[in-house]
């Protein structure tokens, strides 16, 4: 059985890559004052407490919503 998969999704810049370590208990997420440094998704289980006990989850960070590339990092396709 695979695990339940819970992303981090919002603005650039606003925490969730630090909400992200928080969760899984160490620091596996780049943490930067700049906006865009979080590119690619990052992933790792964590232990979430709830009502309903603790669970597992597959956790992933993402670079966020509506991230504007400035240093022109995209692929070329």
């Amino acid at each position: 059985m695979s695990l339940p998969r819970v992303a981090i999704v919002g603005r650039p810049n606003v925490g969730k890559s630090t909400l992200f370590n928080r969760l899984v208990g160490s620091r596996i997420a780049i943490v930067e004052p700049t906006p865009g440094v979080t590119r690619d998704r990052v992933s790792a289980a964590a232990r979430i407490s709830g009502d309903a006990g603790e669970r597992t989850v597959a956790l992933t960070d993402t670079g966020g919503i509506g991230i504007v590339d400035r240093h022109d990092l995209e692929p070329v396709v």
